[in-house]
């Protein structure tokens, strides 16, 4: 189906008996928040705060966000907040409270430049993507870089060494690590990360979050959401706040809403986002996340793509027995072990499903969909298709359900085609077309076995065909021990509680990738689908180098969007395989890095800019398309001396930064440079300080 307004002017005239909507509730789902339970924290109007007031915010002025608590990030929750500095570098950064220096880190990556203040009352209070420390921080980590000629360092001084009173300057804010000109300000207790409005800081809030729509995603073969298989979007039309679906079966919410800290700016995750329906709740709030054990979630938690095109930003109110992600609760334990699913019970009249999001200062949104039922899908046929149709190219994409069920996507179907449908194992499936084009939905899996994908359809009045393609499919359980594969020389394995539920993985045997500008495949690649499936642990993957292929300069690669990327390089020499841990599933292959990074010299400064601290900086562009630089083998080497270098990839910048610009007169340097395949290249050159 096309993507459309459902409008609650009308009623959808549905198939057969109405039947009402229930949710489906979580026994034991309801997550630990801190400070406070369900009953005091739902739909209060405003939250309560963990701990006391901050004494003073770190930066001056008004605070502005753009980032907050919750917010999607590539690997993990954003843990605190992002505060604007005014588009520059080198805001200075206070002290909120009382405390010591409790540990400093200096890195081209992650926080980059980061400070850790343990408070006295037993706060964390952390300050990222630094420009610079301020005095005796700077000589400190900076002694240390120089004597072992490495810019990443990760330093922990005595509680005694580093005192800090409230409003002491501790630093500038910068961009380093990332992420264009900010502050990063996080607030812990022990490894948990609080949602700093509830942790004491202030930040004026007047703005209400705003819903830009709700996708309802079937979770099985026998569900349908407006008589399609596939994902459908529902938005709200101007002033109405209530819409009516037709449903039938098991079906998860994914909810599309946005906060703002000033009016216009909707790029904030919201504080707490919940459906309720039939007197039972489900909620993601973010109040706080564990950097042990919950950061992985965010995979799950976020949609990122799976079902909707607003992914990193669309939150999944539903979760499998005993996979329930922290931030996730409901109100009702006791129903079922699964947790948020609406379902369908027959005889019942009609329900509202109620939708709110609000922030921590009790501005609020709400909305309302009217559920009713419609008929049952289509049972396989388990006719073939007519002989003579003409061969058409299809791509099956695999999308991750619920039950060892999955939604196989068809893209590249003939132009207004219809009556299509996708054979799995002896029957042929009716898919329904919707926003992300052809989809049906498999059986239940639930034991390994090969399933070879076929569809069919017409397009001008004529059939068409396309297959057969083979997958390996191999049930996958999160409380069962590590499951294993070994395909064609390609092994894969998931550790215990590495997925979310039970999950249905397909291996697919692909033909030998091309080469690029500076990788040479080795041997076949492999897909491991579906791509976009949540991992709660990281997977180890493994590929058998061909008999007569080096493992020298030799790495596993795995393709994204930006092409084939570096994943790891351990070499098991018994079995000839080189792998290493993934964090995603997709496309992978062995290559062979045969091409050193470039380097092209930046002109230096000849008269240092004048400023509280020194941002002079010798400098050098790479060029690397290959198995990435390596940070602890590139570096600049100054008059004869290596120098602590940071590599700063998002802007392919090799830099030595000195706490004090270089002595007046002719400088000689070298800069060396290494891949992570072993691959070096060096170039020369000389600066002068006036």
């Amino acid at each position: 189906m096309e993507r459309r307004e459902v409008s609650g002017a009308r009623t959808l005239r549905a198939r057969g008996k109405t039947a009402a909507i229930r949710i489906v509730l979580a026994s034991g789902a309801a997550a630990a928040l801190i400070g406070s339970g369900w009953a005091a924290q739902s739909m209060a109007p405003a939250a309560r705060p963990f701990f006391p007031p901050l004494e003073r915010a770190p930066l001056d002025g008004a605070l502005a966000l753009t980032g907050n608590f919750g917010n999607s990030r590539s690997n993990h929750f954003h843990a605190g907040f992002d505060l604007e500095t005014g588009g520059r570098v080198g805001k200075p950064v206070f002290a909120p409270l009382p405390g010591h220096i409790e540990r400093v880190r200096a890195s081209g990556i992650g926080y980059g430049r980061s400070v850790y203040l343990k408070a006295d009352d037993g706060r964390l209070l952390v300050f990222g993507h630094l420009d610079a420390f301020d005095e005796p921080l700077a000589s400190y980590v900076a002694a240390v870089q120089e004597s072992t000629g490495q810019y990443e360092q990760d330093l922990w001084p005595d509680a005694s060494r580093f005192p800090a009173h409230t409003g002491q300057r501790i630093a500038w804010s910068g961009e380093s690590g990332g992420g264009g000109p900010h502050l990063h300000f996080e607030i812990r207790r022990g490894d948990m990360a609080m949602n700093p409005l509830r942790g004491g800081l202030s930040v004026p809030d007047t703005v209400a979050p705003r819903i830009m729509g709700v996708t309802f995603e079937p979770l099985d073969d026998a569900s349908m959401v407006e008589g399609g298989c596939g994902p459908f979007r529902v938005t709200w039309p101007s002033g109405r706040d209530t819409v009516t679906l037709a449903l039938h079966g098991r079906v998860r919410a994914i909810v599309h809403a946005m906060d703002a800290a000033r009016a216009g700016r909707y790029e904030l995750a919201p504080w707490s986002t919940s459906l309720e329906a039939d007197g039972v709740q489900v909620d993601c709030r973010f109040d706080s996340v564990s950097w042990a054990t919950d950061m992985s979630e965010i995979d799950f938690v976020y949609d990122r793509g799976r079902a909707t095109e607003s992914g990193n930003e669309s939150l999944v109110l539903w979760s499998p027995a005993g996979s329930t992600p922290r931030v996730l609760a409901a109100n009702a334990p006791g129903r079922s072990p699964e947790l948020g699913a609406l379902s369908i019970r027959r005889g019942d009249p009609p329900r509202l499903a109620h939708l709110v999001v609000q922030d921590v200062a009790g501005n609020r949104a709400e909305r309302w969909v009217r559920l009713i039922a419609t008929d049952s899908p289509v049972p396989p046929d388990p006719d073939r298709p007519e002989a003579g149709a003409r061969q058409v190219g299809v791509t099956f994409r695999v999308q991750p359900l619920a039950d060892y069920r999955s939604r196989i996507e068809l893209a590249g179907t003939p132009p207004r085609s219809d009556l299509v449908r996708v054979k799995m194992r002896e029957s042929w499936h009716p898919a329904t077309r919707g926003e992300r084009g052809w989809s049906a939905i498999t059986p239940e899996l639930s034991r390994s076995t090969t399933v070879s994908l076929e569809a069919v359809g017409r397009s001008g009045g004529k059939e068409w065909h396309s297959g057969p393609v083979s997958f390996a499919v191999t049930p996958v359980t999160a409380g069962a021990s590590a499951a294993y594969s070994r395909r064609h020389g390609f092994q894969w394995g998931v550790p215990e509680g590495g997925v979310f539920g039970h999950v249905a993985i397909w291996q697919q045997e692909l033909g030998g990738p091309a080469p690029t500008a500076e990788l040479e495949p080795l041997g076949e690649a492999h897909a491991l689908l579906p791509a976009m499936l949540p991992l709660h642990r990281p997977i180890s993957v493994s590929i058998a180098l061909p008999r007569a292929a080096s493992p020298s300069r030799a790495g596993l690669y795995r393709l994204s969007e930006d092409g084939w990327e570096y994943v790891g390089a351990t070499y098991d020499s018994a079995a000839r395989a080189i792998g290493s841990d993934s964090r995603r599933l997709g496309r992978f292959a062995l290559f062979s890095d045969r091409r050193a990074p470039r380097i092209h010299l930046v002109r230096s400064a000849r008269r240092p800019a004048v400023g509280p601290y020194s941002r002079w900086a010798l400098e050098a562009r790479l060029d690397e398309g290959g198995s990435g630089v390596d940070p602890s083998r590139s570096f600049f080497r100054v008059d004869g001396k290596r120098m602590p270098s940071e590599w700063d990839s998002e802007e392919h910048t090799l830099r030595w930064r000195p706490l004090h610009a270089p002595r007046r007169g002719a400088h000689r340097f070298e800069a060396q440079v290494a891949d992570r395949a072993g691959n070096s290249s060096r170039v020369s050159g000389s600066f002068v300080i006036d």
